[in-house]
């Protein structure tokens, strides 16, 4: 469907004639002309065009982009269950998405590509970057060359945090917050902002980068705003706890088997487990003891 044909739709589909569509916008025969036969228009009409069907440009955007969108939705939505998944089903998703990028050249393959072939050292325990030094410097040089980042350059940074020295994470956090602050009355901005600062904090705890951590937390609390926001609370509470049993505070335990709790009440047993095996990777690395209450 293009451009034309879409606006039609739209504009019948909300009962809104022609004359209603342009009226003080432009002449009739220029809506027509879209309509029938995809004639170009400047991007301030078709902003105006939205604005008087009382449709977002985002939304627009999906509509117009729907295939595509949808494709690249459920690719990022099944990263992480293409992480759990086996050698064999990641080799397989790799290839796949080496080969999309040869088709399309579109740079959100290639970096699905990168992403899942790191994932997949780490998980293995072999994660060496100079085997893919060049694929690397590569997305390092992107994120460093675009200043106007989008959801796209976001997800990618927080993605590959662990690919960047501390210094540059720091330099670069007040940038990504300060525009997702902004977003963050939008659902799936708010999600990222979560996102983004629960993998902050995480390879924080990695790197045992405890100034940093206490610069981050209060973020995470602010998405503590209502009763919906049930995991970034128990997310709080569990890095909280972990905060304190750096620190000696044999309290931080009690927090931490708190949120445990809750995420197996919710049957979420594999993140619990999960989060148990962080703890004990990140209290064992850095030479910490957990204190009992």
């Amino acid at each position: 469907m293009n451009h034309g044909e879409l606006i039609r739709k739209l504009r019948l589909e909300r009962g809104i004639t022609q004359e209603q569509l342009c009226h003080k916008i432009t002449s009739r025969t220029a809506l027509t002309n879209l309509e029938k036969q995809n004639s170009r228009i400047s991007f301030e009409i078709l902003l105006q065009y939205l604005s008087r069907m009382n449709i977002r440009l985002d939304e627009y955007y999906l509509m117009y982009t729907d295939h595509e969108s949808r494709e690249k939705r459920s690719i990022s939505l099944a990263l992480p269950h293409i992480y759990a998944s086996g050698d064999t089903a990641i080799q397989k998703d790799l290839e796949k998405y080496k080969e999309k990028y040869n088709e399309t050249k579109d740079l959100f393959f290639y970096f699905v590509y990168i992403q899942l072939s790191i994932l997949k050292m780490k998980k293995n325990g072999d994660f060496n970057s100079s085997y893919l030094s060049n694929e690397i410097e590569f997305l390092k040089g992107y994120l460093d060359r675009v200043e106007t980042w989008g959801r796209f350059e976001i997800a990618l940074f927080s993605n590959s945090l662990f690919l960047f020295p501390d210094d540059f994470i720091e330099e670069i956090f007040d940038r990504v917050i300060s525009k997702l602050l902004r977003l963050q009355d939008e659902p799936i901005f708010s999600k990222d902002l979560t996102l983004f600062l629960i993998n902050c904090l995480s390879l924080s705890f990695e790197r045992n980068n405890i100034e940093f951590i206490r610069v981050v937390l209060p973020y995470l609390l602010k998405q503590c705003k209502s009763e919906k926001e049930l995991y970034e609370k128990t997310m709080y509470l569990f890095f909280l706890g972990l905060l304190d049993c750096t620190a000696g505070n044999a309290q931080g335990k009690e927090k931490m088997d708190r949120a445990l709790l809750i995420f197996r009440s919710l049957d979420e047993t594999a993140k619990a487990r999960s989060l148990e095996q962080f703890v004990e990777r990140v209290m064992r690395d850095n030479g910490y003891t957990i204190k009992q209450a």
